[in-house]
């Protein structure tokens, strides 16, 4: 009878009764394994010195420190990038292709990108 009891503790430390609705809710109860002055708005790790650093390599890579490029050039390096990642792309599925025919398929899809990367860098 006494561990009943005691479940029935644990779970009144856990519901209150909210007299303005008239149901049981559940408390709001946090587990803190770093004791009681644990600050729990702040993330874990915080003090870390590799988020520090993240944190002032991420202001030196503000847009303020980039020159600004006209429309025409941004989407000319826009294009440029897409080309060259959607290249490194194939390259990897090439790596991975066993199918002479599909093999095929991305080396001709190759050549292509590599032609429209020319037109581009000329």
């Amino acid at each position: 009878m006494s561990r009943v009891l005691e479940k029935f503790q644990q779970c009144e430390n856990l519901v209150m009764f909210d007299q303005s609705s008239g149901a049981y809710r559940a408390k709001q109860v946090r587990q803190n394994p770093s004791g009681p002055n644990y600050n729990f708005g702040m993330a874990r790790g915080w003090e870390s010195k590799s988020v520090e650093a993240q944190q002032e390599e991420a202001i030196e890579k503000t847009p303020g420190n980039r020159t600004k490029l006209s429309p025409e050039a941004a989407a000319r390096a826009r294009n440029i990038e897409t080309l060259r990642l959607t290249r490194q792309q194939v390259l990897q599925r090439l790596d991975r292709a066993q199918n002479p025919r599909h093999r095929k398929l991305l080396e001709k899809e190759l050549s292509a990108l590599d032609a429209r990367l020319k037109q581009f860098e000329s």
